[in-house]
């Protein structure tokens, strides 16, 4: 798999302090003009300086990024730090540079080294916030090249429809679903007895899908949210046919067939669904969904998670037992009373799931070790034939297409 992350700055700003080496030990980082470039540049200065000006330094300079000859490992090469080591290399220009030992082994591996020097070719590259030596024939190298020539291409948000296939700056591939207003959950004022509220962005932000992409933790079917996205180029137009990318979503959340996922790869908890129009709290309602078979309920989830490499996160489902509610969030039972009536259509309050209703918590007497008496919860065995199951849901139907969604509280 091509490496997305590794680039080749095309110029960089190099710090140095005089140490009692060869060379000066230097700080690199890629030359620029925006806040960001600025802010690595200002950083590399004061490391230089040390504080209040104090360490011993030369002038810092620009220098071009270009493949060199002459790189070489200084006398004085390695640095043992507690969980890392770090090795130290001659750049022809004059100055040292450290580089991980995983860079080390991938230059002995790759190039011959002779008296202590490389006799490849190579050039500084990045790879997110560290530099790498790369030599010239290397894959990485190549790579390197491939995602700086993509860095550079940009394609315009107005330019992409949805459907098409397309490739971000960083090297992901992603099909567009469009401009979508976000449905979340968040904690209410709890000084007026809300518990989670219903929210919408008042912002839309652009969705993707992906069968899958590769987030390090996982690498299942994706609906990724992101604000302002980069895309580098359209790969395929028309590279999938959907009527209504809001119903594709939130059928997709509803089934437990994607992860919603944040383009660095964070899960959204939060996450409820999505509107292709502005999202009116006023014309949502609650329903009970009721399942037939719990035990095969759960079973089915915990394929589709299997199957879809979802990572499940407070799944509810809610269950009545002599008029007691009682919530799960798949290993945690709460029992509630009272009878059934929705407040606010706004709210998603489990405790007020039946007029005003209080948590009651069935407690055991327990004799610990040590012969005290201490309570604990009680738990609700799934197999209890006396409960009544539900999944609650949000239905949403939009003012405009009058599609309906179902939007599975999670």
């Amino acid at each position: 798999m091509a490496n997305t992350n590794i680039k080749i700055p095309e110029k960089h700003y190099v710090a140095m302090q005089v140490r009692q080496s060869e060379c000066p030990l230097g700080f690199l980082v890629p030359w620029g003009t925006d806040k960001a470039a600025q802010k690595r540049m200002s950083t590399a200065d004061n490391w230089a300086t040390g504080w209040g000006g104090q360490i011993e330094h030369l002038e810092p300079k620009t220098i071009n990024n270009d493949l060199m000859s002459g790189f070489k490992l200084a006398s004085d090469s390695i640095r043992r730090g507690q969980s890392s080591t770090h090795w130290r290399v001659i750049d022809p220009r004059g100055f040292e540079l450290e580089i991980n030992s995983e860079n080390m082994a991938n230059l002995i591996k790759l190039t011959t080294i002779e008296n202590g020097e490389f006799l490849s070719r190579c050039v500084w590259a990045r790879r997110g916030a560290n530099n790498v030596l790369l030599p010239e024939e290397s894959k990485e190298y190549q790579d390197a090249l491939t995602n700086t020539k993509r860095i550079q291409t940009n394609v315009k948000m107005k330019d992409v429809n949805i459907g098409d296939k397309i490739i971000l700056t960083n090297g992901q591939e992603l099909v567009s679903l469009g401009r979508l207003y976000t449905v979340f959950q968040a904690y209410g004022d709890s000084n007026n007895g809300e518990g989670e509220v219903l929210h919408t962005n008042n912002k839309t932000r652009h969705y993707f899908y992906s069968e899958e992409i590769d987030l390090g933790w996982r690498d299942g079917p994706s609906i990724i949210s992101v604000s302002s996205p980069k895309i580098s180029s359209i790969i395929a137009s028309d590279f999938m046919e959907i009527e209504d990318t809001a119903k594709f979503i939130n059928d997709k959340v509803q089934n437990f067939e994607v992860q919603v996922v944040t383009l660095s790869g964070d899960s959204d908890y939060r996450f409820v669904g999505v509107s292709k129009n502005k999202f009116d709290l006023n014309l949502i309602s609650f329903e009970l969904e009721e399942i037939e078979d719990i035990i095969a309920a759960c079973d089915d989830v915990e394929n589709k998670s299997k199957t879809f490499k979802i990572y499940l996160h407070t799944n509810t489902v809610i269950a009545n037992i002599d008029k007691n509610w009682v919530k799960m969030d798949l290993d945690t039972v709460e029992t509630h009373g009272g009878n059934h009536q929705w407040n606010d259509p706004t709210i998603i309050d489990y405790d007020k799931l039946y007029n005003e209703c209080k948590f009651v918590y069935k407690t055991v007497n327990m004799r610990s070790t040590y012969g005290g008496i201490h309570t604990r919860q009680a738990k609700l065995d799934f197999k209890n034939k006396d409960a009544k199951w539900f999944w609650p849901l949000v239905i949403f139907i939009d003012p405009k297409t009058n599609i309906e969604s179902k939007l599975r509280m999670i």
